[in-house]
């Protein structure tokens, strides 16, 4: 996959310096320097943990399933404090910041709520109207969500996924502000049962949604919440796999799709796919440059969280044998460099599991490889 990649970058260059126009993409676009941070009363960041940045600081979440949610909120990424709003069961991607407000997604009694923050400390609750779901899947087992959120408002994506429904719709609760939130748009899906994952997010331009399962990839975008398009043609469906992260900018729409394991396959990994003009072109996660360490096979890169960073993109991730964190940066979704792991001291977590920006600063979580290691957190600038 490296080696298809290198002529379409190629290609890119020539033109780009053989036109007297503007590029398409800003010409200056510097890699993030990280410096570590000495956080107090920060809980200890575990794999499932979500993050989110909005202009009041920074939010931290985690829940097991069997437990309360445990939701840490800070300022600044140094002082933190506990304002878990109450006892709610979460699923995954179920928090979410951008502007003047976050937000927690969860189950509280028989109700699906939006909790949103201003400051960080009091919780505003939402509960979805539920009216349209059937009640088969109307339960914490069986109805899925997440939520996004970004300047084109706030994105509720919920769906069956439960052994006994071999087939489900997309329910899709849009508010443009995060306050109120009408009945669901529903969208019927060919995604097969329990097999299927859903992952959403919000973009500059505005959201999109995926629908994946072993034979079939749905990728579906809106501007506003409500009309969407299916720009799934071209994508690749000849190989069973997942799409875990997507993003998007004003001409160019990325996401790594996540091959079922197959030891028979030699590009089975992780590979980033992105659309510009309509077709979409394969690329990957660059590897790094010895004798830094992390510099490992493709299928060994591992991407845990994919974001918009100023006019470009940055990734999260590290290696599959878990020995350091990463983080790669792209000007445009065709290549990704991958910043130095030690000089920025990477090298001391097991993962970076994310990035997010909120008040004035960005903050990368890292993942101890033990518990009593403390609290993994680094501050940079955000994108301009």
């Amino acid at each position: 996959m490296l080696t298809r990649a290198a002529p379409l970058v190629a290609v890119v260059l020539i033109a780009a310096c053989a036109t007297a126009v503007s590029p398409p993409f800003a010409p200056a676009f510097k890699d993030p320097v990280w410096t570590r941070l000495t956080p107090r009363n920060a809980p200890e960041f575990i794999s499932g943990s979500e993050f989110a940045g909005w202009d009041g600081g920074f939010l931290a979440a985690y829940s097991d399933y069997t437990h309360p949610v445990q939701v840490h909120t800070s300022p600044d990424g140094v002082v933190w404090r506990d304002t878990s709003p109450f006892a709610v069961r979460v699923d995954p991607r179920a928090v979410a910041g951008y502007g003047s407000s976050a937000y927690l997604l969860g189950w509280h009694g028989g109700e699906l709520v939006v909790n949103r923050t201003q400051d960080g400390a009091t919780w505003t609750p939402t509960p979805l109207p539920l009216d349209k779901i059937p009640t088969e899947v109307l339960d914490t087992e069986s109805l899925h969500a997440t939520i996004v959120t970004g300047e084109h408002g706030v994105l509720v994506v919920g769906w069956a996924n439960d052994l006994d429904e071999p087939n489900s719709d997309l329910y899709l609760w849009y508010s443009p502000d995060g306050k109120i939130f009408p009945q669901p748009d529903i969208r019927p899906t060919t995604a097969v049962g329990w097999t299927h994952i859903v992952n959403a997010a919000a973009t500059p331009v505005g959201f999109l949604v995926v629908d994946s399962d072993l034979a079939t990839t749905v990728l579906l975008a809106s501007p506003d919440g409500h009309r969407w398009e299916d720009i799934s043609v071209g994508f690749p469906q000849d190989a069973p796999g997942y799409l875990f992260h997507l993003g998007a900018n004003s001409s160019t729409t990325v996401v790594e799709r996540r091959p079922v394991e197959d030891t028979t396959r030699p590009d089975n990994g992780h590979h980033i796919w992105y659309r510009r003009a309509g077709t979409w072109h394969p690329t990957d996660l660059a590897p790094g440059h010895l004798p830094d360490p992390g510099v490992v096979p493709v299928q060994d890169r591992n991407l845990t969280a994919l974001r918009n960073w100023g006019s470009g993109f940055i990734g999260a991730g590290g290696t599959t044998d878990g020995l350091v964190g990463a983080v790669w940066t792209s000007p445009d979704g065709s290549t990704w460099p991958k910043v130095p792991v030690r000089a920025n001291g990477f090298d001391q977590t097991i993962v970076i599991a994310d990035v997010v920006t909120g008040n004035r600063r960005a903050l990368a979580f890292g993942v101890p490889d033990k518990v009593g290691a403390g609290s993994f957190i680094w501050q940079t600038d955000p994108p301009r």
